[in-house]
Formats: structure tokens, sequence, C-alpha cells
């Protein structure tokens, strides 16, 4: 008889919400061509609720459903599903539902996806249909401007009164719409959009996208849309029409955010738009032509209570005609800044960023990139008067050095994220500050009977220590970083003082002779808990100077980071990735790849076994272009790093061909892999047997 301890657990054994946690992560396919048909349990958990929430027909383009199976999966699921996307097919099929009498009661959201190639009685009818029945409904969007050129008669700019009329009555309950796409040419706008405005008045959100507006249809959305929270025009040409509207007076009083990405504009336009806009605190004006440092002088006039901007022109092809007088004023008027994107700004220097340090205190992202003149000086000061600093980028910004990027991670508590792509004068990085040797001068520490610091000649009278670290830590907390410590060593040496007696100097911090290595460690332990960095994420990338005194620094300052890319940072070796991932245990993405031939890698085998004894969350790791390096190595980190899910690797490396890569996946044992090869990079995926087996219920 079988014993029910040795029996191989099945999906079907866990609880029933853990297992439509596992469903959550299939595909649609998987859930009605396999999992539905598997059981009669499996097929009732694929109707629950949280796997239908949004129902987008195009899914099914390539499941092999009958019109009669897709309606009664309808059915089946109607209750659940609340936001619907449709295209012009099954707009049709809709209507025969809703004729059925099978409804989505709590339908909130409905998109109407590749709009109609032939506008017909069906789709009027659809489209009416679904407005009857579902009067609650909150958000409607057009994915296209067709519908509109389908609605107008065969001369062109006519459009056809009584189609229009009945599209504009659509809805009228809903607080969001949206219309248009992400194609690169102007669509024509014939007077649709705003006679649909004109119906529905009580709009909070309106999303119009790639629009040629006429001026019609840009005065009702300033003078009558009074409840307007959120107002895009995205990639729509607003210049031509400002003549028009020179009589026309704002009246968006509860704008909260405005986003004009890729918009044609005008200062004038600007000031038009904003001079109602008090409540304004995110506006997107990423890629914006025709901007001047005039549009931003009404932007810091009218909206003092800014938390968001964004000023990025990384993409499109405009250019950024932002001065530093520009920002200036915007910042020493808009004091609650939090993010502020200025990448691509070329024409800005230090100034205007020390000014945005200087006004700024709650600052929490800032986006430099590619910003050419700025020096040190500029970063310096954003580290020293921007304490809650999570996101700083700085990439391409050539004139930096370690010295900025030393006193960011010294100085900024809470940062999160670094990221210096392309700064080749990056070399060296000193965080030899955050060490005891910055405070031992100041404060005294005691733990249990044990006290340090502030070495004053009457030091054996101080009994009683101000400051009680041991009330704040747990016995085996320390003990923990302790051990740590000391495994990574702490170089000394013997002085003499000023007294005669002799002392240790240990990093740079002068320690009585009578401390013990132990004392040493704890009395370092205790300074750096408060001051070491907790950044989680840097990005070195291409900086073509960094060094192994670098990965050094890193390792013994930054413990908490998770992720590292030094992609094509030929001066880092073994000895430094020896470093880095003895001293950061809890990396999970690492990019040690190299970069074009002048900036190949010279890492070897050795920084594999490293990554493999000591990366124990590793998830993610990428290593092409380096040649040095073989698939015995390799085979050793997929095996050793049980949390290892993504491998990138070059398959035109000596080392690591296509023949070898396939010998490493068939030979794991208790790991099944899925192996893909995008142009020269394969990427390799991991996943635990014990996983597959609950997946596929061996």
């Amino acid at each position: 008889m079988e014993n029910p301890m040795e029996r191989k657990l099945t999906l079907t054994d866990l609880p029933l919400d853990i297992q439509v946690e596992v469903f959550k992560y299939l595909t649609l396919e998987e859930l009605t061509q396999a999992i539905r048909l598997t059981c009669k349990l499996w097929y009732q958990l694929s109707h629950e609720h949280v796997f239908w929430k949004t129902l987008d027909t195009d899914l099914f383009k390539w499941i092999s459903f009958s019109t009669g199976s897709f309606m009664k999966l309808f059915a089946q699921i109607s209750r659940s599903i609340e936001v619907l996307k449709v295209n012009e097919e099954k707009l049709l099929k809709l209507c025969y539902v809703d004729m059925e009498g099978i409804t989505c009661p709590n339908l909130k959201e409905l998109w109407i996806k590749r709009p109609f190639s032939v506008f017909s009685k069906g789709h009027l009818r659809a489209m009416n249909n679904l407005s009857e029945e579902y009067t609650s409904l909150k958000a409607f969007h057009i994915a296209g401007p067709m519908i509109f050129r389908r609605l107008s008669s065969m001369t062109d700019n006519v459009v056809c009164p009584e189609q229009v009329s009945l599209f504009a009555n659509l809805f009228p309950g809903i607080e969001e719409f949206s219309i248009g796409d992400h194609r690169t040419e102007y669509h024509e706008d014939l007077g649709i959009i705003d006679t649909f405005l004109k119906t529905h008045l009580n709009l909070k959100r309106v999303e119009i996208l790639n629009f040629q507006l006429r001026s019609e249809t840009l005065q009702f959305l300033l003078e009558q849309m009074p409840l307007s929270e959120k107002l895009t025009l995205e990639n729509c040409c607003l210049l031509s029409i400002y003549e028009d509207l020179q009589n026309i007076e704002s009246r968006l009083d509860n704008l909260r955010e405005l986003d004009l990405t890729t918009c044609v504009v005008s200062d004038e336009f600007m000031n038009k738009v904003l001079q109602s806009v008090k409540k304004l605190e995110k506006l997107n004006l990423k890629g914006v032509q025709n901007l001047t440092n005039v549009g931003l002088e009404a932007v810091a006039d009218t909206c003092p209570g800014l938390k968001y901007l964004i000023l990025d022109y990384s993409t499109g092809e405009a250019k950024s005609n932002i001065t530093d007088a520009g920002i200036e004023r915007v910042v020493e008027k808009c004091h609650l800044l939090k993010v502020l994107n200025l990448s691509n700004c070329v024409e800005l220097t230090d100034r205007s960023i020390q000014v945005v340090a200087a006004y700024s205190p709650n600052l929490q992202e800032l986006y430099l990139t590619n910003i050419l003149s700025l020096s040190d000086t500029a970063i310096i000061s954003i580290a020293e008067k921007c304490p809650t600093l999570r996101i700083l980028d700085i990439c391409y910004c050539a004139k930096l050095t370690g010295a900025s990027v030393s006193y960011v991670l010294k100085n900024c508590k809470s940062l999160y994220t670094l990221a210096a792509e392309s700064c080749h004068r990056v070399s060296d990085i000193n965080l030899t500050d955050l060490t005891v040797s910055s405070k031992l001068g100041n404060e005294k520490y005691k733990v249990g009977s044990k006290e340090y610091g502030q070495q004053t000649e009457n030091r054996h009278a101080r009994e009683s220590g101000e400051l009680e670290v041991s009330d704040t830590m747990e016995t085996e907390q320390l003990q923990g970083f302790l051990d740590e410590i000391r495994s990574s060593g702490t170089e000394s040496q013997s002085t003499s003082t000023s007294d005669g007696s002799m002392a240790v100097q240990t990093n740079g911090a002068t320690l009585p002779a009578q401390l013990s290595r132990e004392e040493i460690c704890e009395e370092e332990l205790l300074t750096s808990l408060t001051v070491h960095s907790h950044v989680r994420e840097l990005a070195f990338n291409f900086c073509s100077n960094l060094t192994n005194a670098c990965m050094i620094q890193i390792s013994t300052f930054c413990k908490d980071l998770r992720d590292l890319n030094i992609q094509a940072c030929p001066f880092v070796t073994d000895a430094g990735i020896k470093s880095l991932v003895r001293g950061c245990k809890y990396l999970k993405i690492l990019n040690i790849s190299g970069g074009s031939i002048s900036q190949r890698s010279r890492l070897t085998d050795k920084s594999l076994m490293e990554i493999s004894q000591h990366c124990r969350y590793l998830e993610e790791l990428h290593i092409c272009k380096n040649n040095n390096i073989t698939s015995t190595t390799l085979s050793c980190v997929l095996v050793n790093c049980n949390k290892l899910h993504k491998v990138y690797v070059d398959i035109y490396n000596q080392g690591l061909t296509r023949i070898s890569l396939l010998n490493i996946v068939g030979e794991l044992k208790d790991k099944t892999t899925s192996f893909k090869i995008i142009q020269s990079t394969a990427e390799i995926c991991l996943y635990k047997n014990k996983e597959l087996d609950i997946l596929t219920g061996k």
C-alpha cells in the first residue's frame, strides 16, 4: 500500500486560492484550451472573477473558438468583466449577445479597437445597444480615428449629421474619454470630437492622441469642461490655432494633470491654457516643440503647487530651447517639486541645477541625462540640499567624476537608484568617510559594558556613555553584522599618540591600543550602520575608467545593493568581481557583459566561480562578450545559484558556443530550461523541476 507521506504533491493538493494564484501566470489560450478542459474542478476555477476582469477579444485571434463557443464562454464570464476591449467584428457579436439578454453588469470601461473599415448600421446599433444597457459605464476609449472618417459622407471634410448625433449621445454618464492612437501622422479633426464633448460635460479625464485639433474643439476643452482633472493632448498640433483663441479664457479650475507630450505649441498657447489653472500638480512637456523660457514663466506664475515636471527631450526630433533662466524661475516659485526630468535640456549649466537644489528640498527624483556642461559642483549641491532624493540619473554627463558620485552615495541616505551610464571620467569612488573615522572624534558609543569613541585624556572617567546602541539592536543581529565585517578584514597599524601611549590606526580612525580587533569591528559597525549607503540599483555601464578599487568601495559600503550594471567596464577584473560578490550578498541582477572591441571584458572563469559561490539570491545574470569565460564555470553558476532565472550569454564566444550551451542545458539536474536565441545572444531561462511538477500535475 502506498505511503501517503511518500506521494508526490500535485497542484490539486494545494488550497484553491493557491491554485488560482498559479493560474494567473497562464495565458488566455492556456486557460481556455488546457486548464478548463482538464477536470471539473479546474473548469470551475477557470471561470474565477480574477481571470476575467479585463477581456480583450483580440486575444482570441489565435484560439480556435467558433462564434457559438465564444458566445458560450462570454455568457459564463460576463458577470466578471469590468474592462472590455473589442474590435469591429466582435462588436457586432456583442449586439447579438445583448439581444439574447446576456450582459456584463459590472462593466466599467469599454475600448473600441481598430475602428471600422466600413461603418454600417449594425455597428451603430451595437454601440447604441451597449449605451442603453450600460448606463453606469465610467470610461469609453476609441483606439484610432477611422470611426470618424467612416461617419463622413462621400465628400471629404463633410460629416453626416445624423450619424454624428447618434454617436455623440452614446454613454452619457462616462467620466473618462479617449480618442486616437500613436501613429506618426496627424488625424484630421472633422468636428466630431467637440460634438461628443458637448454632450458629456461631466468628463473628468480626456485624452486625445495624434490630432490636428480645430480651434472650436480646443476652445470647448478650455472653457466648457470645468470638472476636468486630467487633460492629455499627446502629439497634437496646437500651434496654428492660437490666433483663433485670443478671446478665450481658460476655466480649468480643477485640473490636476496636464500632458502635452510631443505637441507643437507656442509660449502664448501655454499662457492661455494655464491662466486659470491653480491646482496643477503634474505637467508633462516631454518633447514639446517651440517651448521657451517664456512658456516656463507661465508655468511658474500659475502652478505654485506643481509636484511633477517633465521636460524630457530624449525622444522625438524636437530640441530643447530651455535655458537656466527658465528652470530657475520655475523652481523659485514651485517649492513642492518631487519629480523633475530635465533630460537632454542641453543648454542648462551648473547654475540652474544649483538653484534646483536650493529651492527643492522635497525632490525625490531627478533626471539629468545628457546635460554635457554639468560638473561635480552641481551634483554635490543636489546631494547636500535634497535629503529625500531617491532616484538620480546622470547618464552621459561627460564632465562628472568619481568625486560627485562618491558624494551622492555618502550623503543621500534615501537614495535608491543611481544611473551614471557612459560617465567616462568616473574612475575612483571613495566612500571611506562612511566608516567609523567620520564619527569617532565627536561621539561615544556603548555596547553592554564596552564603550568607545571621544578619545580624550579623561576617557577612563566616562563610565556612563550617552548613546546606548544595545537598546535598539538585537544581539543576534549585531553578531551577524560583526561576523560579516570580520570576514572582510580590517587593515590596521600601530601609531604613537601625543601622550606617548600606543594606538591602532584603522580605516583612518585612531583607536586606543587596548581595544581588541573584535572591539574595533564593533566600533566600526556601530557607526557604519547609521551612515552606510542603502542604494539598491547602480548603473555604471560603459564607464570606461571604472576600476577594481570602485568595486571594493561598493562591496564595502553598499551592502544593500540589488541591481548592478557594469557592462563594458574593461578595467574591472576578477579581483573586483571577487570583492563585489563577497560584499554585496543580496544581488539579484548583475550585468558584467563586455562592450565593443575596445571595451571587451577582462573577466575569466574565476569571476563566475565567485558568483556561483556567493550570489545566493541572484536572479538574472548578463555575461555577453566575455571571451575568457567557458562553459565549465557557467555550468557551476546554473547549478549553484538556486534562484537564478535568466542568463544572457554570447553564442559566438569561443568558450561558449551554441553546442556547448545546449550540452550545459541538457546536463542540468532538477532544473528545466528554455533556450532562445535573439540575434547573437542566447537567453537561458531556468525552472526548478519541483515547480514544474506542480504546474504539470506530475
